[in-house]
């Protein structure tokens, strides 16, 4: 693809699938997920732009009318921001992807530390609790990552959209009754961090909408922003160490995702622990699209990615070769 019809699929990806999901309630990431299947992403393709799709656009959606700004930062603050910046902007003559890793750190840091302010008190879970489901979730995250450079494609598309089917199938039951599995409902939220890495599902617009009847011990659910953030960025970190992964095609999607979100605002679920029967439709509905096409997931050769040298990915090859 050249730049001008990568532009284009990617804004019909990050665009209109946000668009979508703003409109109806659909699962955002399960529109994209089946849009990536339509332009032939391989499984490691999808879970690469995923995963740095969901990283930047967390940033974007939680400080929709609450922006972000150096003068009201908490943790890097004075010198301290100062001399952040000045590392991110030599490393960008060095080091491409660690400039960028660290600028979007420290927003993502001051991001977490603001939402981590507007926990109430009683709900708010303790640091050693919330590291442990940090690290939990960055570790199912990356082994999902993991399993997409040895799954066929073939079975990678039907195992996705089966599982996004039974995920709505899922969704639809639990919000018939606030009951309904109350005492294991940490444990389902942790493991639906193996589907993020792996396709790259994220659930949790709609977890935080399935309030139980009565809150679970450590409040995950209302802490979630804290512990999905961090883990996100992790496992970010850890798939271009391990598996070279980083796509400048999500960060472009981010973009268009991140145009819409601005224009349009996004979806906000009820708060009455019922899901959306539109939402769910929308959802299966772009599910049922990808299985009547049936795209071969030959790879998706954009503009972006061909482009980004190897000095761009941050992975071990990429650091040693900074050294000879």
């Amino acid at each position: 693809m050249n730049l001008l019809t990568s532009l284009l699929a990617l804004f019909n990806i990050g665009f209109f699938g946000n668009l979508v999901a703003r409109l109806t309630g659909a699962n955002v990431s399960i529109l994209l997920f089946c849009g990536l299947l339509f332009m032939g992403a391989t499984p490691v393709q999808v879970a690469g732009i995923m995963v740095t799709y969901l990283v930047f656009i967390k940033l974007v959606v939680f400080t929709q009318g609450n922006r972000l700004s150096f003068k009201n930062f908490q943790i890097f603050r004075g010198w301290i921001l100062w001399a952040a910046i000045a590392v991110s902007v030599a490393a960008l003559f060095v080091y491409p992807f660690g400039a960028l890793t660290l600028f979007l750190m420290i927003f993502l840091l001051e991001l977490t530390v603001r939402l981590g302010a507007r926990v109430p008190e009683p709900l708010r879970i303790p640091m050693k609790t919330r590291i442990i489901y940090i690290l939990i979730g960055s570790a199912l995250m990356t082994g999902g990552i993991a399993l997409t450079t040895v799954i066929p494609p073939v079975a990678y598309m039907y195992a996705g959209t089966a599982v996004a089917l039974l995920m709505c199938l899922f969704f639809w039951w639990i919000g018939n009754d606030r009951t309904r599995l109350n005492g294991a409902w940490d444990s389902i939220i942790l493991s639906m961090f193996l589907l993020t890495g792996l396709f790259g599902f994220d659930f949790s617009e709609w977890l935080m909408d399935m309030h139980r009847e009565e809150t679970t011990r450590s409040h995950l659910t209302e802490n979630l922003p804290l512990v999905v953030i961090p883990s996100f960025f992790i496992a970010m970190l850890v798939s271009n160490l391990l598996f070279n992964i980083f796509p400048i095609s999500g960060i472009v999607m981010v973009i268009f995702g991140a145009l819409c979100i601005r224009l349009f605002g996004f979806y906000v679920g009820s708060g009455r622990g019922r899901m959306s029967l539109v939402a769910l439709g929308f959802t299966v509905l772009a599910v049922i699209c990808v299985l009547l096409v049936n795209p071969p997931l030959t790879g998706f050769n954009n503009y972006f990615d061909n482009m980004a040298s190897s000095t761009a990915s941050f992975s071990w090859s990429s650091i040693s070769a900074l050294f000879h």
